[in-house]
């Protein structure tokens, strides 16, 4: 696909706008050499992109990557408010499917709400393991998630911060002033769902799980992995806590520890022949 970068505005926005950002947005995928496979799912208003350093890490590792863009993601604020939890679910089992047809084994590591997407997979097929990094059981604006099952009715989208962005890339740009500067209640409640249907299926969990979260994430407290570690019923579980990291832990400041941990992690729950 080969779409001028200026296609994507920073002020002002195509409504009609509902293809894919070229380089931040198109879903990766990578054949490996072992026979087995990652699935990795990036968070909400995350793209692809944002995974693809622990997927390059991975498929160097052997294994085959998949990672998909959820529904209304990278695409525009528009088509976003249009899909729900289940678009993304369903993108999820989709990609699943798809690995588990050609592969002997596949694990899934999620991001953030790429992490609630992991658990509710683990609990309904056979994952390898799963790898959960800053995983948003729950947050730090956990009260304006609480409001949103009412507020979506009537409270409308709206921009949060005034100041456009000062991000010289023009894809982080257009994603800024897209997604990253306005507040949804509408899809916010379709997170504080999956948040809650995760939460009920914690202790069907006994899938191996790692989880990794970080003292510094602004967006994902160390209570939430704890809450996790603690309700699931794995007998084969870590939680290891960075002391660095913001809130993407895959793609920051210890990027290539969480690689390396989640590497580990997978290769150790592989069947042994």
């Amino acid at each position: 696909m080969n779409i001028p970068l200026d296609f994507f505005p920073v002020k002002g926005y195509h409504r009609d706008m509902y293809r894919t950002l070229p380089r931040e947005g198109l879903p990766i995928y990578r054949s490996g050499t072992n026979g087995h496979a990652v699935l990795l799912i990036h968070g909400y208003t995350g793209r692809p992109a944002e995974m693809e350093y622990l997927g390059t890490v991975l498929h160097e590792g052997g294994f085959t990557v998949a990672v998909p863009r959820l529904p209304g993601h990278a695409t525009s604020r528009e088509d976003l408010l249009k899909c729900t939890w289940r678009d993304w679910y369903r993108r999820v089992l989709d990609a699943y499917c798809d690995l588990a047809g050609t592969h002997e084994t596949v694990s899934a590591a999620g991001l953030s709400m790429g992490g609630l997407l992991a658990i509710l997979l683990a609990s309904q097929v056979s994952c390898r393991s799963i790898s959960l990094a800053a995983p948003a059981l729950i947050t730090t604006r956990q009260k304006l998630l609480a409001v949103t099952p009412a507020a979506r009715y009537i409270l409308p989208s709206r921009r949060h911060t005034k100041s456009p962005s000062q991000a010289e890339d023009s894809e982080i740009a257009y994603l800024e002033e897209e997604y990253y500067h306005w507040t949804m209640p509408l899809p916010l409640s379709h997170l504080r769902v999956l948040q809650r249907k995760a939460k009920r299926v914690l202790r069907d969990i006994t899938t191996p799980v790692s989880i990794i979260v970080s003292k510094q994430d602004a967006s994902v407290p160390v209570e939430s992995g704890r809450i996790i570690y603690n309700r699931i019923s794995s007998s084969k579980k870590e939680l290891l806590v960075y002391e660095q990291s913001p809130h993407v832990i895959v793609n920051a400041c210890e990027k290539e520890r969480a690689a390396s941990d989640i590497l580990r992690w997978i290769r150790s729950q592989l069947p042994h022949k």
